[in-house]
């Protein structure tokens, strides 16, 4: 399922390179890349207001590792998980 609001290319019906969707506020969302349609590298996650919420690696479609997940900037290691 593609994203209904976001910045980033599809060709062939699949996302492809960096893609950021954003909240309704217009602040962003998460931030990721794609290859082939599938996730790859660093994803992010932000909350509404701007901040990022979590991170984690990704490779095809794949989660890599744990979540590392931010609370104020400073990363949270009870709040990390698998």
């Amino acid at each position: 399922m593609l994203p209904k609001e976001g910045a980033g290319r599809i060709e062939g019906g699949k996302l492809v390179g960096p893609w950021t969707p954003f909240h309704p506020s217009g602040n962003v969302k998460a931030k990721t890349s794609f290859e082939d349609g599938e996730m790859k590298g660093e994803t992010s996650l932000h909350w509404q207001h701007g901040g990022v919420h979590a991170t984690r690696m990704m490779n095809h479609g794949t989660r890599l590792g744990e979540w590392q997940e931010f609370e104020y900037g400073e990363t949270n290691p009870k709040r990390s998980q698998e």
